[in-house]
């Protein structure tokens, strides 16, 4: 596993929340969402 770059907390009100990526460098990031009982994972590909 990589290095942690980013950690926010979300609302919980919203089921879609926006993400501003703009600070972070282009690169494959592996994010992780957790809703209080499950972990999901996603693939995102930042590009500039």
């Amino acid at each position: 596993m990589g290095n942690l770059i980013k950690q926010i907390r979300l609302s919980g009100i919203n089921k879609k929340e926006t993400i501003d990526v703009s600070s972070l460098p282009t690169d494959i990031y592996y994010v992780q969402v957790f809703d209080g009982k499950i972990w999901t994972g996603i693939r995102l590909s930042v590009r500039h």
